[in-house]
């Protein structure tokens, strides 16, 4: 329902994916599939702090 009234309103969302590491961020956006999640968590498997993951289907 959140979403549905954010699109009504006219917002945009965006499906992206979130890293920190030695105080820099590493933003990855994209449709289903593209990778986002896939590449956050294999950062995060090399050091990087996941700092989000979001998706909408």
């Amino acid at each position: 329902m959140i979403r549905a009234s954010l699109l009504r309103d006219g917002w945009t969302l965006l499906q992206a994916s979130g890293v920190v590491r030695d105080d820099r961020a590493l933003l990855t956006f994209g449709s289903k599939g593209a990778g986002k999640t896939t590449t956050a968590l294999l950062l995060a498997s090399r050091g990087a702090q996941l700092l989000a993951n979001t998706g909408c289907s």
